[in-house]
């Protein structure tokens, strides 16, 4: 039963729910730090697993009813898994990118990289919801691709690696170009629905807009759905493996898509004069007629 009819929502729950498809034991909403950029943004954990928020409205006037009440909002939130490893991937870059001026040896070298235990990767007294992702299904197998982990301890131990990352951000980009390419549409429905869920390894809970495959999506096109995730120094290291920059990523992303052609405007139609109209008209240019060629007769 709902507390406060009037904030109900709908809700489409993507990548099956709990175990096993169904209902979820626990769902928990937590504010984060966007990948992206930083901003703090609503998530749901899911029997512990993140999924990213994100409400969907055609435009067109609506209502839902809820129970016993009406919702005058008739659009819908829908949550979507995303894969943890981009909220650390961030959290790890951004802190070597502050260590930089001062992370310098004796020697003016940079510092070895040391392994940091997660839970210090994801403490931050100003967002505590960063813990939970610690808690993450298979988060250390799921690390373990885009970084470099030391398990030999109570909790994964972590530390960047360039190269890994990137290869790990160009399976991402794969797969937005092979698994889902009606996604490169950019439609309300496929960038706010499924964006997210193609960041997941399974691609679960995807709800792809229907009609037929369109062409073979371009590396581009798929970076900038990816960019909606990184930020300009991640997505530069991406894009540069791909001979591409950030910029140009951005400006794809930034492009707006083709609309559809206006309908074609009906020709109108000259409207037929009634047959007393037409009538009269005969009558008239007869006389005009006649009075013409009696003036020449005159003449």
């Amino acid at each position: 039963e709902m507390a406060n009819p009037a904030k109900a929502r709908v809700l489409i729950l993507g990548g099956g729910g709990g175990e096993g498809g169904g209902a979820p034991a626990s769902i928990l909403s937590v504010s984060l730090p966007h990948p992206r950029s930083g901003e703090h943004v609503i998530y749901l954990f899911v029997d512990g697993a993140p999924h990213e928020l994100q409400r969907l409205a055609d435009g067109a006037e609506g209502s839902w009813l809820i129970g016993e009440s009406s919702q005058e909002d008739g659009g819908m939130l829908v949550a979507s898994p995303i894969d943890p490893t981009f909220f650390v991937l961030a959290r790890l870059f951004r802190a070597r990118r502050h260590k930089v001026a001062s992370a310098r040896g004796a020697r003016g070298e940079p510092e070895r990289v040391m392994y940091e235990p997660l839970s210090d990767v994801l403490t931050d007294l100003d967002c505590r919801g960063l813990e939970l992702l610690s808690g993450a299904p298979r988060i250390g197998e799921r690390l373990a691709a885009a970084f470099d982990v030391n398990r030999k301890f109570d909790e994964p131990m972590v530390r960047i690696d360039e190269a890994k990352a990137i290869s790990w951000l160009r399976a991402k980009t794969e797969q937005l170009r092979a698994r889902r390419p009606p996604l490169l549409a950019r439609t309300a429905a496929s960038s706010a629905v499924c964006a997210s869920t193609l960041v997941e390894d399974d691609g679960a809970g995807c709800l792809a807009p229907g009609g037929p495959p369109r062409a073979e999506p371009s590396t581009l096109q798929a970076l900038s759905l990816l960019g909606d995730y990184l930020d300009d120094e991640l997505l530069e290291l991406v894009a540069g493996s791909y001979g591409l920059s950030a910029l140009q990523v951005r400006a794809e992303a930034d492009e707006p898509q083709p609309s559809a052609p206006p309908p074609v405007q009906p020709v109108p139609q000259r409207r037929a004069p009634p047959a007393n109209e037409a009538a009269a008209d005969v009558a008239e240019a007869e006389a005009e007629a006649e009075a013409a060629g009696s003036s020449r007769s005159a003449a």
